[in-house]
């Protein structure tokens, strides 16, 4: 649907505005299908925010977050949003979607920064950063929290090279067990097990048709569902003998493929992704490039810079009715971050601060000065060296930190990112995958290339602040100061046994410092008990699974729930703040 024309009225009469910029995970994601669902966690399903209610009616009308077009969403009631084009993101293929005006006098629109197009790569490269980004480290590089992991890791790979090696050399009468591996008694029970396997799959693909529309093209539908796997069964069991099946060759090969299938589909997508990234190769760095490039980019708009084709975008905005204009339309961006996408923003926020942060040669005035100092003060008092010291309390931190974001904000051409939202962040494992071991991590950070939450006061002057022309009136941020401003909340459900919970995530403080909001969350899908709990890491803004809080730093807001992580997400998000700037 459309965003009605006039939306903005008048320039003096525009509502203020605020921006979320969503950065997808690691693994195949398609345009906006990560942006789509957030939506509906952040906005569509949080009554609270406005009055701007519908409700939708069965069949007749769908929500701008359903994933797949025409799919129908449910009659419950949902916030009214609507997908606008926009050339913001540096890419055609995307739209942002944006909200009416809520009951805190502010518009929304979310962005989303995909970059998977880019960072796309061959079987090899996948391979290659497995091999050398994961598995070839010695074990005490590797932290505690992982190391299971890492050994089962190791343990597929071998196995599934070794099973490879014996299937070619049964072929040729010199494996490990080059007659049959199964008894005689599997060569009766092999058809009914095809045929089981047939009807499973003929079940999922009914399951998937329910609720479908009846007549000629759903019936044929039904058909094929219920009936293909059956016929494509008995091809197996007519040209595949149960004695082939049975043999040493056939299963070395079967289980090398199976474990070859895991590790591609699932490992190295996944966990390929990043260590591919994270790894300053040569075939990784001019992506890597591309990726900052095109997110800076975003980021540069948002703040109000002027589009390159200036007149181009004029006569675009024209045409669909919003405005690409060079003074600033936001006050406020917020960067919500998933899995790999968190990297990518921890980078960009490291860039960007450089870029257009209080810094020298940035904007900066004299109650920006002033707020920041106030953090500067704070944090050399309670917390020099990152963990939290006496007196150290992360609500006074985090409001600190408010206060420099609404000071540094208001001048024209300021810093406007107050909120970083991590989910499912493998920046837990930072000394693992940014670094050989802990004591590189920890050099890293003192060095300022890996900016610390509180930032880490100059060794010398303990202070965040310096003065480049030796001037007091004129100090400014230092480049290690990016989370004096910015609110950094995650949101992780941490593992258990590798396979239960989120192996990819977990807690920051330890790493980045004790100014991170870290939320300990169990997810669960229901209603499968235990094994509900089973790779939760594509949860994390679900509506159809429950969670509970275990552990956090900082306590909710609001009252208990069946769902905190959706709680917990809106409230790092906190689309229902004040203006920025607002006394």
């Amino acid at each position: 649907m459309a965003e009605p024309a006039g939306g903005d009225g008048p320039a003096g009469d525009r509502p203020p505005k605020q921006a979320v910029v969503i950065i997808h995970g690691m693994g195949q994601q398609r345009p906006m299908q990560t942006l789509r669902s957030i939506v509906r966690a952040l906005w569509e399903t949080d009554l609270d925010l406005t009055d701007e209610v519908e409700r939708r009616e069965p069949g007749r009308s769908r929500r701008v977050s359903d994933p797949e077009h025409g799919q129908i969403g449910p009659p419950d009631p949902v916030n009214k949003s609507w997908l606008v084009p926009d050339t913001r993101t540096g890419s055609k293929e995307l739209a942002r979607i944006t909200t009416p005006v809520a009951d805190n006098g502010m518009r929304t629109d979310f962005y989303e920064l995909y970059w998977a197009d880019i960072m796309e790569g061959t079987t090899r490269d996948h391979l290659i950063a497995w091999v050398k980004g994961l598995l070839w480290r010695w074990p005490h590089q590797v932290p505690a929290d992982v190391m299971l992991a890492w050994i089962l890791l190791w343990v597929a790979t071998v196995a599934g090279v070794a099973f490879a090696l014996n299937g070619v050399a049964t072929l040729f009468g010199a494996g490990v067990g080059d007659g049959r591996w199964l008894p005689t008694g599997f060569d009766a029970f092999w058809p009914f097990l095809v045929l089981g396997l047939s009807a499973l799959v003929a079940l999922v693909l009914g399951r998937r048709l329910f609720g479908r529309p009846a007549g000629i093209v759903g019936t044929f539908d039904v058909v094929f569902a219920l009936g293909m796997p059956f016929v494509i069964g008995a091809i197996v069991i007519w040209l595949v003998p149960a004695d082939i099946v049975a043999g040493a060759s056939f299963l070395s090969f079967l289980l090398s493929g199976l474990i070859g299938l895991l590790i591609q589909s699932f490992l190295v997508p996944y966990f390929g992704d990043v260590a591919r990234y994270v790894r300053p190769e040569p075939s990784t760095v001019a992506k890597r490039a591309a990726v900052m490039e095109r997110g800076l980019e975003l980021l540069r708009n948002l703040h109000g810079e002027v589009p390159d084709k200036e007149e181009e975008r004029r006569r675009f905005a024209l045409q669909y009715d919003h405005d690409v204009r060079p003074e600033r339309t936001y006050q406020r961006v917020v960067i919500v971050a998933h899995s790999l996408g968190s990297v990518i923003a921890y980078d960009l926020l490291r860039h960007f601060w450089a870029e257009r942060g209080p810094v020298a040669g940035g904007v900066l005035d004299k109650d920006g000065r002033a707020a920041l100092v106030a953090m500067s003060d704070y944090v050399d008092k309670h917390a020099p060296d990152g963990k939290a010291g006496e007196g150290f309390e992360i609500t006074a931190f985090r409001a600190l930190q408010r206060d420099v974001s609404k000071a540094i904000a208001r001048p024209q051409g300021g810093w406007l990112i107050s909120d970083f939202v991590t989910l499912g962040s493998p920046l837990t494992h930072a000394e693992f995958l940014l670094a050989r071991d802990r004591a590189e991590f920890d050099g890293l950070k003192r060095d300022g290339l890996v900016p610390a939450c509180p930032p880490l006061p100059d060794a010398v002057d303990r202070s965040i602040l310096y003065a480049p022309r030796h001037d007091d009136d004129a100090l400014v941020a230092r480049h290690t100061a990016l989370f004096s401003a910015v609110r950094w909340t995650n949101i992780f459900d941490r593992h258990w046994l590798v396979f239960f919970g989120d192996v990819v995530s977990g807690p920051m403080t330890g790493l980045f410092g004790a100014g991170v909001a870290d939320h300990h969350l169990a997810i669960a899908r229901a209603p499968y008990g235990f094994f509900g709990r089973i790779f939760t890491h594509l949860e994390y803004w679900s509506g159809a699974v429950r969670s509970r809080l275990i552990a956090t730093n900082l306590p909710p807001e609001g009252p208990a729930s069946s769902q905190p992580h959706i709680d917990l997400l809106r409230q790092g998000v906190a689309l229902d703040d004040e203006t920025p700037w607002k006394s």
